[in-house]
This record gives structure tokens, C-alpha cells and sequence, in this order.
């Protein structure tokens, strides 16, 4: 989970927003599923995959994220 977290943050400084959101969702169900939705790296990637979703204009898909990743 760690290392598609870390790939996820250097596709996202490339500009690579939609290949970016794969790993980056399933590096928060790993997270979630093994650390649980308050842990603080939960909620740093699913603010990850928030903020690739504003990047594309996802405002919709990334409000929920965004409002639920900063609650933790």
C-alpha cells in the first residue's frame, strides 16, 4: 500500500491524473481495510484520490472524499 501511495504521488506531479487514480484507489482499500477509516494514512489517500478527482474536474466525485479525509 505504501509503494502505490508513493507511485500515486509521483504520477500525480507528472500530470498523470487518470492513471493515478487506479493505484490510488486501491491503495486506500488496502489502508482501510488493514488500518481502518480514522487511521491519519487512510485519510491521506483518500485525500489523494480526491484531489486527482478535482484535478480532472470531478467536483462531485472529490467533494465527499476531500470533506471525509480532513474529518479524520
Amino acid at each position: 500500500a505504501n509503494r502505490l501511495a508513493s507511485g500515486v504521488t509521483t504520477l500525480y506531479e507528472q500530470g498523470n491524473y487518470g492513471e493515478a487514480i487506479p493505484p490510488a484507489e486501491q491503495a486506500h482499500k488496502l489502508f482501510q481495510g488493514v488500518l481502518g477509516d480514522a487511521h491519519p494514512l487512510t485519510a491521506r489517500v483518500l485525500n489523494q484520490v480526491g484531489m486527482l478527482y478535482l484535478a480532472q474536474g470531478r467536483y462531485r466525485d472529490a467533494e465527499p472524499l476531500l470533506q471525509q479525509s480532513v474529518q479524520v
